[in-house]
């Protein structure tokens, strides 16, 4: 049966909740602006103290291994073939919704660069933004869990290094850790703010939470599904809340890359100077892409170019440049 609360703190903001079946929470939003149906919910408790994990899947609409995986994690907690020995598991496993029933990135607004408390929300991001922070408020861990459009080994961004991330980066069997994305952000806000980086990690650090990304591969691979789910198992196996061994762990030697600069695109008629692929090595003087006014953009010292994008929106970020250590 539906239970519907309705809570009404202005006129035109009408939130509903519903519980149906459990353990799935929907909520709508109804204002002036969007008529929406907020990200369903799965919660599952055990009866046994322990961490609370949360999942997060298609924070950018298209890629959808995160709500494959958590998908199939929920399927398989409610029938019974996963039991959890103690703590309990939030999984959102599409935060955009909106965003991925249009197959897009995002819809007005990355979602994952406005991820912060708005006092007056304006974009349907924004809006998801508030409704999705009280999600992580109540967890201990975030796992967030992406794709992206070049072809790639998977990787992990590891933000923040305090101890308890670094062991759950280690033990989600991924090869690639890259680091330097807030020390890289703080430098672009302190130029441009509207460039700054409201993301989940940066939000989950900031409130005493642990807190992963993960890029398992490219957008709709089976190959990025299946690292999607073994990230999720290996990272319950990691806190003891299922039983087992992780996977993947003897065969994975990890390599650290640091992030050293973001290029954003400023013209539609930017253009990149090949198909470049994930952590592509370049050399020092080499080109990287041309600008519309036709500079070259030439690598500053020999690296790897990451998350190379073949034609975003104008004002998204286009490249990355790293090192590795």
């Amino acid at each position: 049966m539906l239970k519907w609360s309705v809570s009404t703190k202005r006129l035109w903001n009408v939130w509903f909740s519903v519980s149906w079946p459990e353990p799935c929470v929907l909520a709508f939003f109804i204002d002036v602006q969007y008529i929406f149906i907020m990200p369903p919910i799965y919660n599952y408790k055990s009866k046994k103290a322990g961490p609370h994990v949360l999942f997060f899947g298609a924070i950018h609409g298209r890629e959808t291994c995160g709500t494959v995986a958590l998908k199939k994690l929920a399927d398989k907690i409610s029938a019974g073939s996963l039991r959890l020995q103690k703590g309990s598991v939030t999984c959102v496993p599409v935060c955009n919704p909106k965003a991925f029933s249009e197959g897009e990135r995002y819809c007005e607004e990355n979602l994952n660069r406005v991820f912060k408390r708005h006092k007056h929300p304006k974009s349907y991001e924004a809006k998801l933004a508030n409704a999705l922070i009280g999600v992580v408020d109540r967890c201990d861990v975030l796992v967030d869990i992406h794709s992206y459009s070049a072809s790639s080994t998977p990787f992990v961004f590891l933000d923040y290094g305090t101890k308890a991330s670094r062991h759950l980066a280690e033990s989600v069997g991924i090869p690639k850790i890259i680091k330097g994305w807030a020390a890289l952000y703080g430098r672009v806000e302190e130029v441009n703010p509207k460039q700054a980086s409201y993301d989940t990690a940066r939000y989950a650090h900031e409130h005493g939470k642990v807190s992963l990304t993960v890029e398992c591969g490219k957008h709709h691979s089976v190959s990025a599904e299946r690292v999607a789910y073994r990230t999720v198992l290996n990272t319950l196996k990691h806190f003891g809340i299922i039983a087992g061994r992780r996977a993947g762990l003897k065969t994975v030697k990890q390599k650290l890359f640091q992030l050293d600069r973001v290029y954003f695109k400023d013209s539609a008629e930017d253009v990149l100077a090949k198909c470049w692929k994930n952590f592509e090595p370049v050399s020092r003087g080499q080109a990287i892409a041309r600008r519309a006014d036709g500079s070259v953009i030439a690598a500053p010292y020999q690296g790897f170019v990451v998350l190379p994008k073949q034609n975003p929106p104008v004002g998204d970020e286009w490249f990355y440049l790293a090192k590795s250590e």
